[in-house]
């Protein structure tokens, strides 16, 4: 019921049903098309879902005001601003940022998978031991930064470690809600900002730590500017079934609605769905303690995925003990891997 095709031209755009498991518990699925919602929309919905169970059960006695504008509204105000070069210093700031060739990432051979299918996807989920997400959080203390960024610069990191590209874009999304009568909205506001670094061998994690740091905080400026619209005057080359320039991204969960109370006696919380389609090839998402990482499975074997993981948590230790080596300087073995050299064992293949 959750994985359904939408009908964009009959709709409706969104399908909520309620399902009942117990006497006292009940699943309600809500299911909405992303053109027409995005996170804050969710969180909006919510809201307005509490308020009216409360109302129509004679918990509450006002209803709620109309909104002033409609999404449609923002819409033509934000083309309305293109077309009339309102968003110039923005546009600039991103073609300067996005400059030069762009290359989409390349894993080695033996991540790949025999599965064909596009847009087939899996996720896969992992914790961060306490005692290091704690480290990290003192360590992007002390630098003056979120964890986020913290864990957005250790990813990119891992990544040029994982794949030797010196150029890497992660897609971050945000909000893009900066005026005041857009927080309420329902509608698909968001953006996908590029985060762009260029790596070396003596790359040091402090100087990619700082770097990210500022390129959000500029990011964040500029970032009303619809990306798409750039996509022409980019000088990038689509390979195979590459998703676009922005293949790789990060989304940070940690303001997620997880448990929403009705009243004293109905409470909603938000079940885990396993991912089937994906967009993009390779997506992060976390909170500092709690990921999972969703994947194309014509790229990706699951067990290339779960090696992946592991060598990430790796790294992400080494990050929480010291921020100020070389990246080549920082180990991603497992220990499996360092048992298996320590034994020194030899694998002969006869032909």
């Amino acid at each position: 019921q959750i994985a359904f095709t939408f009908d964009l031209a009959e709709g409706p755009l969104l399908k909520a049903m309620l399902l009942e498991e117990t006497e006292e518990n009940h699943l309600f699925i809500f299911s909405m098309h992303h053109m027409i919602g995005d996170e804050l929309s969710i969180g909006r919905l919510i809201k307005e879902l509490i308020h009216y169970y409360n109302f129509y059960n004679g918990d509450i006695e006002t209803d709620l005001p109309l909104s002033n504008i409609q999404y449609k509204d923002y819409s033509f105000w934000m083309q309305s601003l293109i077309e009339q070069n309102g968003l110039t210093d923005q546009k600039a700031y991103w073609l300067e940022r996005l400059s030069g060739e762009i290359k989409p990432l390349k894993f080695g051979a033996d991540m790949f998978s025999e599965n064909k299918d596009t847009f087939k996807g899996s996720s896969l989920s992992f914790d961060v031991k306490k005692e290091t997400s704690d480290r990290i959080l003192e360590l992007s203390k002390s630098y003056d930064i979120s964890e986020f960024c913290f864990y957005l610069a250790a990813f990119k990191s891992f990544l040029y470690l994982y794949t030797h590209q010196e150029d890497i874009i992660i897609g971050i999304p945000v909000s893009a809600r900066e005026h005041f009568d857009l927080q309420n909205q329902i509608g698909f506001y968001v953006n996908l900002l590029p985060i762009r670094t260029k790596f070396s061998g003596d790359t040091v994690f402090d100087h990619v730590l700082r770097d990210t740091g500022k390129q959000v905080v500029e990011a964040l400026r500029h970032q009303m500017y619809p990306l798409e619209h750039l996509t022409t005057e980019l000088n990038f080359k689509r390979d195979g079934g590459s998703s676009g320039y922005i293949t790789t991204g990060f989304t940070w969960t940690a303001n997620q609605i997880k448990d929403v109370s009705f009243n004293e006696n109905l409470v909603l919380k938000a079940c885990p769905v396993k991912t089937s389609i994906v967009k993009h090839d390779l997506w992060l998402f976390g909170d500092g303690k709690e990921f999972f990482i969703e994947y194309r499975e014509n790229l990706f074997s699951e067990d290339a995925m779960n090696i992946f993981i592991e060598r990430f948590l790796v790294f992400i230790d080494g990050l929480s003990f010291d921020a100020k080596n070389a990246l080549n300087r920082y180990s991603i073995t497992t220990n499996m891997e360092k048992e298996l050299m320590s034994k020194k064992i030899n694998i002969s293949i006869n032909f």
